[in-house]
């Protein structure tokens, strides 16, 4: 569906933003730092919903404009792996602070 299309998308557009350090968030490395990345993430954006709203594209590749409630659950799909990286993050930082410094990964 047009729901699942769209959240897997987000999802990816997400995880390569949070991909860029395995010890910092986007936030803390800047949003914008990667001067590629943003243009990038917008033509995969760009061409998912133009797969989604150009009709003999939609009907090829068997998808349609998603629900309010597929759309919503799409974009939650955004802050729901920003949240999940961040966390992670955060837990290998406090169980690195407590082991030995030999056994903590560098900082990227």
């Amino acid at each position: 569906s047009g729901a699942t299309f769209l959240t897997v998308v987000l999802a990816q557009a997400a995880n390569a933003i949070t991909c860029r350090s395995s010890t910092r968030t986007p936030a803390a490395l800047g949003w914008l730092t990667n001067r590629l990345l943003p243009p990038s993430v917008g033509v995969a954006l760009v061409f998912c919903v133009l797969s989604l709203l150009v009709p003999p594209v939609a009907r090829a590749l068997g998808q349609q404009w998603p629900t309010p409630v597929g759309l919503l659950f799409a974009v939650a799909s955004i802050g729901v792996l920003l949240g999940v990286d961040a966390a992670d993050k955060r837990l290998r930082a406090r169980r690195g602070a407590r082991s030995s410094p030999e056994r903590q990964m560098p900082i990227t």
